[in-house]
């Protein structure tokens, strides 16, 4: 998590970093979040100018629910198997 808030945009501005790392900041969900609330607030934009932004992050979304939806539905499925389940 330290690395997506550092990379985000939040503390100092994307342009001072190396460029490298501006490629890869243009990626982090968290930056297109901030970004995008940004422009929306501060910017004045409509949501014409942050439907881009607003997609992504529904994809993004989308994707990291349904990788936590498989990875508990594992590990309870580990849990059952060795017969734990019931000590938490």
């Amino acid at each position: 998590m330290s690395v997506l808030g550092l990379a985000s945009g939040a503390f100092f501005p994307l342009a001072l970093l190396p460029e490298w790392l501006q490629r890869l900041a243009q990626a982090n969900p968290v930056a297109i979040a901030m970004e995008g609330t940004r422009e929306a607030l501060i910017g004045g934009v409509g949501w014409a100018a942050i439907g881009s932004d607003f997609i992504v992050m529904v994809v993004l979304s989308g994707a990291a629910m349904f990788a936590g939806v498989a990875a508990f539905r594992v590990a309870l499925a580990r849990e059952h198997r060795r017969g734990t389940l019931g000590l938490y």
